[in-house]
């Protein structure tokens, strides 16, 4: 339902994988999220690097960094989050988060947390 509810505000959604690209999205469609998302980004090479993915998706969606959410359980994501000038979230739902920063207790949670972030926020120049 969190998922409807961001697609229903017209929020594209992509996911960054570990996975090389017919696996993520077998994966994707076995779970059902391959309706929700626009783009998935695999990492190129074999070698998983968050910061050259995160590129890649805002490329392929067009977007600039500071209209962008960024949702993960690892520090080492968010990182590459905040250092292209994403706003990142702690999915603290996952299995290990990493603590910190915007946290986001359930996917349930989601539309309201990333709404409420970006209220008066100026669109990007």
């Amino acid at each position: 339902m969190a998922l409807d509810e961001l697609r229903g505000e017209l929020i594209e959604m992509a996911a960054i994988s570990r996975l090389p690209y017919p696996l993520a999205r077998k994966h994707a469609e076995s779970t059902g999220l391959d309706r929700f998302l626009t783009v998935i980004v695999p990492p190129r090479g074999g070698a998983y690097a968050p910061a050259d993915q995160l590129a890649e998706c805002l490329s392929l969606l067009d977007t600039h960094p500071t209209e962008t959410a960024f949702v993960a359980p690892g520090r080492h994501e968010r990182a590459a989050a905040d250092r292209a000038g994403a706003i990142a979230f702690t999915a603290v739902w996952a299995v290990e988060p990493d603590p910190g920063g915007i946290e986001i207790p359930s996917p349930a949670a989601l539309r309201e947390a990333i709404l409420r972030r970006w209220e008066g926020r100026a669109p990007a120049g």
